[in-house]
C-alpha cells in the first residue's frame, strides 16, 4: 500500500528502512552522544543519569531521553509524514486482523542476515505473495 515512487524517492534522500539508536546527551556532538548512549550496554555504568546534560537533550513527544530508539522504517516513515507532507491512512482497529499480517524483522533480517529474532524472509514472501494471488488474483514474480 506505498508508493514505490516515493520510497525510492525517499532512499535516494538517504533515508532508510533500518534501525538506529540516536544518542541524545549531547545532540550537537553526535560521536561523543554515541559514546555516552553506548553506557546503557554497560551494567555498571547504567545508573550514570547524567543530569546536568539534560538541557542539551533534545525533546521527542514532550520528553527529554538519554536515547531514542528508532525501529524499522521510523525513519523513513518521518521524512514521509515531515518532508513530504504525505498522510497514512487509519484502516481502523477492525482491519487490523484480517487486513494486516505482520512479519516480526523480516526487513531487519534482510538488513542484518545473521539476526535471529526475526521470522524468515523466504516463508513471509511465500506467505505474502499467496495472499496476494488468493484475494487479489494476481500472480507476482518470483524474484
Amino acid at each position: 500500500m506505498l508508493d514505490a515512487t516515493v520510497i525510492r524517492e525517499a532512499l535516494a534522500a538517504g533515508q532508510s528502512f533500518r534501525q538506529r539508536i540516536i544518542g541524545n546527551e549531547m545532540p550537537d556532538r553526535p560521536w561523543l552522544s554515541r559514546l555516552l548512549q553506548l553506557r546503557f550496554r554497560v551494567p555498571g555504568l547504567r545508573k550514570m543519569a547524567l543530569d546536568r546534560l539534560r538541557p542539551t537533550r533534545r525533546e521527542y513527544h514532550g520528553e527529554n531521553p538519554h536515547y531514542v530508539y528508532r525501529d524499522t522504517g521510523a525513519d523513513l516513515h518521518a521524512y514521509l509524514i515531515d518532508r513530504r507532507e504525505l498522510k497514512f491512512a487509519d484502516l481502523g482497529a477492525h482491519w487490523w486482523p484480517s487486513a494486516v499480517a505482520h512479519y516480526h524483522g523480516v526487513t531487519r533480517r534482510q538488513l542484518r542476515p545473521w539476526m535471529r529474532n526475526a521470522a524468515d524472509a523466504a516463508a513471509s514472501r511465500t506467505a505474502a505473495t499467496e495472499r496476494v494471488a488468493k484475494i487479489y488474483g494476481i500472480e507476482l514474480p518470483a524474484d
